[in-house]
């Protein structure tokens, strides 16, 4: 439904993203009824423009190894789950220090390189999602066995146990 009252300078379509493939492209509206407050058909486009979304973010904020014991970690919070501090440090495996460290990526963030020891144990992903207004948003993640999602702070996804990666799960 498209109805508004009055002129609206951006107009969102859909509530989940959409992926495009290079190439030519045809962008279609059809008006296929009208809304009870309405008084025609109308629709005047003005301009209409699609904006790119880099489908990863390219940079990371990343602390651990923490123990992760029998069932990776899921029911442990260590310190990072409690809040994010990028400037903390904390006992890891074996009383290690571990701080947080930037990672870049060109695409997923694969972290068994870059932790060791990287069996049965967590790590701690942080990253920026910047929005110019307040908005609904998508979060697509995967992962490689348990994980928890926290956004603002609060727990909004989590799956134990054991499971393959799945990208955009």
């Amino acid at each position: 439904d498209l109805y508004a009252d009055k002129v609206r300078e951006e107009l969102v379509l859909g509530d989940k993203p959409f992926f495009l493939k290079a190439g030519p492209r045809r962008l279609e509206l059809r008006v296929t009824a009208k809304n009870e407050k309405g008084s025609g058909f109308s629709l005047a486009p003005g301009a209409a423009f699609l904006r790119r979304g880099d489908p990863w973010p390219k940079e990371w904020n990343v602390v651990g190894p923490f123990p992760g014991g029998d069932d990776f970690g899921y029911s442990v919070a260590h310190p990072p789950e409690k809040g994010v501090d990028l400037a903390a440090k904390y006992p890891g495996i074996g009383g290690k220090e571990v701080a947080w460290t930037k990672l870049a990526t060109k695409e997923f963030l694969w972290l068994h390189p870059k932790l060791a020891p990287n069996a049965r144990c967590v790590a701690y992903v942080h990253t920026y999602v910047k929005s110019p207004t307040d908005r609904k948003a998508t979060a697509l993640l995967g992962l490689d066995d348990a994980g928890k999602l926290f956004v603002n702070g609060e727990l909004v996804w989590a799956v134990p146990g054991v499971h393959h990666l799945k990208v955009d799960e």
